[in-house]
């Protein structure tokens, strides 16, 4: 929900939660989330499995800005 296309307004997310919205070409979102756990995360990006169009890119982030991780399931 919202205005959440730069860093400083990434929306918080909690474990468990489903996130819905959509994306216009080219759209960066940011999302925050702080584990509670060591536990592993997962983390599904359901485009092609419900038709869409969207080629998702996910990349991680630590605390100080470093990136720690890139997926792009290139088709």
């Amino acid at each position: 929900n919202g205005d959440h296309a730069e860093r400083e307004k990434a929306q918080a997310l909690e474990l468990d939660q489903t996130i819905n919205g959509t994306a216009s070409s080219a759209a960066i979102d940011w999302f925050s989330l702080k584990p509670t756990t060591t536990d592993p995360i997962i983390i599904n990006v359901m485009a092609e499995r419900i038709d869409s169009r969207m080629d998702p890119t996910l990349v991680l982030y630590n605390e100080a800005g470093r990136e720690i991780e890139r997926h792009h399931d290139m088709r």
